[in-house]
């Protein structure tokens, strides 16, 4: 039927072929990945997503680890995370938050901790964000291990897609 047709059912329940009105993906998308080397413990960092799996609208930068919004794209955005280092001990935590603009977002946050020692310890997230355009987001990580640790960079990334069929009100 080809790719601009939807299986539907009519009033009496027999399958039909329907064109599609309008266009149905979750764009822009994108997933970054990276890390950051010798962050001192109890320090925000912006996480250095230098490597693109995707970027279907070219709106991370990979240069200043930023995602924005482009033109005509804003609306409701599922977002998820993840910062992941080595922890030594009991109690030491790994945090993950996005901050939209520039600012800080409770809602955001994620911490993670060991429940022995010398483990891997990931924040992982999602949530939905309101972004309208020209809003960047950037995904920042601290870890309080008492010294210079690095994140992971194969454990830490940031994804994004706009929902669609979603009232951008």
């Amino acid at each position: 039927p080809g790719a601009d047709k939807v299986l539907t059912s009519d009033a009496s329940g027999n399958a039909t072929w329907a064109a599609v009105a309008a266009s149905v993906d979750n764009t822009p998308s994108f997933r970054a990945s990276g890390g950051f080397t010798n962050a001192v413990s109890g320090t925000w960092y912006t996480m250095q997503l230098s490597s693109e799996s995707w970027d279907t609208d070219d709106a991370f930068d990979t240069g200043t680890y930023r995602f924005t919004v482009p033109v005509g794209k804003g609306g409701k955005y599922v977002i998820s995370y993840m910062v992941g280092a080595n922890m030594s001990s009991a109690g030491q935590r790994t945090i993950g938050r996005v901050d939209t603009n520039g600012s800080d977002n409770d809602a955001s946050m994620c911490s993670g901790s060991p429940g022995a020692s010398s483990q891997r310890v990931k924040a992982v997230l999602t949530m939905i964000l309101e972004l309208a355009a020209g809003d960047y987001i950037e995904l920042k990580g601290q870890q309080n291990r008492g010294i210079d640790y690095s994140f992971r960079s194969g454990e830490t990334w940031m994804t994004g897609y706009k929902l669609i069929g979603i009232d951008d009100a």
